[in-house]
């Protein structure tokens, strides 16, 4: 393998781990409500926001109303990006004069950015205005990344604070998380990218004129502000419609492993911040390791893809690997890197074509995308979502053999003893990941027969197509969350609850592999495991405590 490429992968762990510690620290003091320097310069803009949106930063919330906070928050976004998309032809900062969206689109997008999916049906530079892109993505990439580690920071103060119900201010999470976190790292992140190429301005896209006489566009924009806190809060939606491809986008080597780092940094960050909030720095550490164990043998396993992969011919010289859909300023080991930082977390930016890889490179990126983007994954998310298999793993292991009532009094004490990150070195961790990444995968297929169903013989368009898919995943969800806490409600233990409904996951998993060829039977089944294993996401946290898993 390619010195340079071995010394570049190095260097990124390292500066992940090396940056990361100390972000760490500085974000658990913002976590804690301790005073950090940055408080000199935007305590007075904190406080004015506090006054504009007429709240109590003091003021402490239930669970129930941090939660709702962020849902009303959430719609209040979704409601301002998709309004913006549906009138952006006239407002100002548009000097292309482009065309409002479609109502599919608009939807689409506002629930894609909101949601911190970020997923695109379209491209920047030929589909929204400047102001769209800033006033619209750009401040959803900001809050939609500050309201997944407002989520994290509920998470870690459940665990830690048992005598109150009193989880913190949502709008003071928030507003801390934006001003003291990911702006001042986005106008880091920012500056160095413009110092490399990325294009930073309000002017009119330029003309230009080829040696050959022919005419051409050279897209411009607001680039580089999007980019940085697109890669700092694993948003991953472009500015332009290649997205990191672009050499407006991503100009050079350097800025290709800057916004590859800016990827993971956060995530890896949070892990150090989660162990001392939780007042036990192994069990952070624990999750890091084995993230970082994770992500490095799917780094290695496909830079090897791409080097060794790649299809000879003779007479036809080397380029070190398989460059089909790469840039060649970036190479194999760019594409790679970013390629695995990328499907590790729920990013979705690229600056090489997946498509293109080879199938053993293809085969390890939807391998970290069906782990749930767990390894490092999104900011926030990616966190409660590994804690979320050691948290079911401890209960697989504890709960299954648990029929005996005469021997529940034992296994509870036994349980008490468990730390959960020793759960990870348990060969239940594994099982568990994948029954959930079956499900993700049937879950896919299935909508993938749907989306045929609606538009081949229901004559739907695409656009509407896919926003039904939308729709109907957010049902399954929702209606797994009510009707999964009253059925576990029925269990008299609701350990066994959960355990059968892990069996008939199973069970599902075993018949569409034997109704694979009757399409309409695979729909339903794979309906059904969907709704299965949301509720497995949806209810075991309501019963840790009878559990006596435990947390800290």
């Amino acid at each position: 393998m390619n010195s340079a490429l071995i010394l570049q992968d190095v260097v990124y762990v390292v500066a992940l781990l090396a940056i990361g510690y100390p972000l760490g620290c500085y974000i658990y003091k913002i976590y804690n409500g301790e005073r950090v320097a940055l408080m000199r310069i935007f305590a007075p803009l904190e406080q004015l926001l506090y006054r504009v949106m007429g709240v109590d930063e003091e003021q402490q919330m239930y669970a129930k109303k941090y939660a709702s906070s962020v849902l009303w928050f959430s719609l209040f976004g979704f409601l301002i990006v998709m309004g913006l998309h549906l009138v952006q032809a006239w407002l100002p900062l548009n000097p292309e004069q482009l065309e409002n969206t479609s109502v599919h689109l608009a939807y689409n997008t506002a629930a894609s950015f909101v949601s911190n999916t970020n997923w695109q049906a379209y491209s920047g530079e030929t589909t929204l205005s400047y102001l769209t892109q800033m006033a619209g993505l750009t401040v959803q990439n900001f809050v939609s990344a500050a309201t997944g580690i407002a989520v994290l920071f509920v998470l870690c103060r459940g665990f830690v604070r048992r005598e109150t119900k009193n989880l913190g201010n949502f709008w003071s999470d928030l507003v801390k998380i934006t001003l003291y976190i990911l702006l001042p790292l986005s106008v880091v992140v920012c500056l160095i990218l413009v110092s490399q190429g990325v294009v930073q301005t309000l002017d009119p896209y330029a003309s230009y004129t080829t040696l050959e006489g022919t005419q051409g566009v050279l897209p411009l924009g607001p680039a580089a502000s999007q980019i940085a806190i697109k890669q700092l809060g694993t948003n991953g939606g472009g500015f332009f419609g290649v997205n990191s491809a672009f050499p407006y986008e991503n100009a050079t080597p350097l800025s290709n492993i800057i916004e590859a780092l800016c990827l993971l940094l956060i995530p890896a960050a949070l892990c150090f911040t989660f162990g001392k909030a939780v007042k036990d720095t192994r069990q952070g550490k624990t999750i890091l390791i084995v993230m970082t164990v994770i992500f490095v043998a799917a780094l290695v396993g496909l830079s090897c893809a791409e080097i060794f992969g790649a299809p000879s011919w003779d007479s036809v010289a080397s380029l070190g690997g398989s460059m089909e859909g790469k840039e060649t300023r970036f190479g194999v080991g760019g594409s790679s890197l970013w390629a695995a930082a990328t499907t590790a977390a729920s990013n979705g930016s690229v600056n090489a074509m997946h498509d293109s890889l080879t199938p053993l490179g293809g085969m390890i990126t939807m391998f970290l995308m069906q782990l749930g983007e767990v390894v490092f994954g999104g900011v926030g998310c990616g966190l409660y979502g590994m804690l979320a298999f050691a948290l079911l793993t401890v209960l697989v292991i504890v709960l299954v053999p648990d029929f005996d009532k005469g021997k529940k009094e034992q296994n509870a004490k036994a349980e008490k003893k468990e730390s959960m990150w020793k759960a990870f070195g348990m060969s239940s961790t594994w099982l568990c990941i994948f029954v959930i990444m079956c499900g993700y995968t049937l879950w896919n297929t299935a909508n993938g027969y749907m989306g045929t169903y609606c538009t081949r013989v229901l004559n739907i368009s695409p656009e509407l197509s896919s926003t039904l898919s939308i729709i109907r995943s957010y049902i399954i969800v929702f209606v797994a969350g009510i009707s999964g806490g009253i059925i576990m409600d029925k269990f008299s233990y609701k350990g066994k609850g959960m355990f059968w409904t892990f069996l008939a996951t199973g069970v599902c998993v075993l018949a569409i592999l034997f109704t694979s060829k009757i399409v309409a039977v695979c729909v339903v089944i794979t309906v059904i495991l969907a709704y299965l294993v949301n509720v497995l996401k949806s209810t075991y946290w309501s019963i840790l405590g009878e559990a006596g898993v435990p947390l800290a």
